[in-house]
């Protein structure tokens, strides 16, 4: 902890919204590439991608939802949820992000709790029928008005998928009256409990991680950690979108299409948990000439307090910590050269907003190894 006396100024990021840079970073790179799924999947230039946020944000319009209201998005790891999670933003809808393995009842449970009234399916992930799941879900809690679909036609659900949605252009819709939340959640006693973001939170997060992390339009970002949590979200998209660097969707681990990924993109970043860096190792990942440079993320409790210095690993190629602290904070430490872990906030996490200095996250300790985190860039409970 840096021990320095720190001023939180919220203010230049308060009016930030995340769809608004989604369209000036269209405005300014259209043909440059937003995101490319594994595989086979979608790829969408950063004027696609716009042009789908407007399509989908009309189309939940459409359907009567207004500013204020809630909706519960299941889709796995695809640039499907993702555009669908911007629209939601754009529409000053707030976006709850249910993990992909949820069971139906926690599903319900988790509209109730956050009075969602559309819930939005991928058709398959892993195996997983996440529309089946949300029709079982909506059988149990009236709160849902509506179920949708947003990959295909599916009989009985709303369809919001890219055909639906079509390619005609699409004009921005009106600032909203609302400033939506993204909504993700933990698991406390055995219960989901959802956790609001502000959209500035998220901003802030993410420029912390592209200063700390060295990340730029040059470096893709192949991400293997699901955007529905903060880690996800800022690690993943929000990094790419800060940025300008492409986001490369690895939602289900496949050694070979993973390999293929890194093949095709030299230097680029890639961000997995920590539990795989020795993989990694063996496989020769962490030696110069494949990747640019590894974010490995570990998890602790929100208050810190199982937090332990993590173990050396060799590596000839930058590698960052990211300590996800629950749903409140996501640190970000660059490693030594010898690849030890470097200490928590021996700098301070500072960002440049309209030549301001803002403190993004530092802590205190509370007593018995626990944290209180603080900043621009730590969800607050209760926000």
């Amino acid at each position: 902890m840096s021990g320095q006396p720190a001023v939180v100024e919220p203010d230049p990021l308060r009016g930030l919204r995340l769809d608004s840079l989604l369209e000036g970073a269209a405005r300014l790179r259209p043909q440059a590439m937003a995101i490319c799924e594994a595989g086979d999947g979608r790829r969408l230039s950063y004027d696609e991608l716009a042009q789908d946020v407007r399509r989908f944000a009309a189309r939940m319009v459409a359907t009567g939802l207004k500013p204020g209201e809630t909706i519960l998005l299941l889709s796995g790891y695809r640039a499907s949820g993702l555009v669908a999670l911007m629209a939601g933003v754009a529409a000053g809808i707030n976006v709850v992000l249910a993990p992909a393995d949820i069971r139906p009842d926690r599903l319900a449970l988790l509209a109730g709790q956050t009075g969602a009234a559309l819930l939005l399916c991928g058709d398959n992930f892993g195996g997983m029928d996440l529309l089946g799941k949300g029709f079982a879900a909506a059988a149990m809690m009236d709160t849902i008005r509506i179920v949708g679909s947003l990959d295909s036609a599916m009989e009985d659900a709303a369809d919001f998928s890219p055909a639906a949605l079509g390619e005609e252009a699409a004009p921005a819709l009106p600032a909203p009256t609302h400033a939506a939340h993204i909504i993700t959640t933990v698991l406390r006693d055995g219960r989901m409990q959802p956790v609001r973001h502000l959209q500035a939170t998220l901003v802030a997060a993410a420029l912390d991680v592209v200063a700390r992390a060295g990340l730029s339009a040059s470096q893709p970002i192949l991400s293997t950690i699901a955007p529905n949590s903060l880690a996800g979200l800022v690690a993943g998209p929000f990094a790419a979108l800060m940025s300008g660097a492409t986001l490369h969707m690895h939602g289900l681990f496949d050694a070979r299409i993973l390999m293929n990924q890194i093949a095709q993109n030299p230097g680029a970043r890639l961000a997995v948990p920590a539990t795989l860096l020795r993989n990694l190792a063996h496989a020769g990942l962490l030696q110069p000439g494949a990747l640019g440079g590894i974010m490995a993320l570990s998890r602790w409790q929100d208050n810190g307090s199982d937090f332990a210095p993590l173990p050396p690993v060799a590596s000839a190629i930058e590698l960052t910590d990211l300590h996800g602290f629950g749903e409140l904070a996501l640190v970000a430490e660059k490693r030594g050269l010898d690849g030890t872990a470097g200490k928590l906030f021996e700098q301070p996490h500072l960002i440049e907003i309209d030549g301001q200095s803002i403190l993004a996250v530092d802590a205190r300790e509370t007593g018995g190894n626990r944290r209180r985190f603080y900043g621009a860039a730590v969800t607050q409970t209760g926000e």
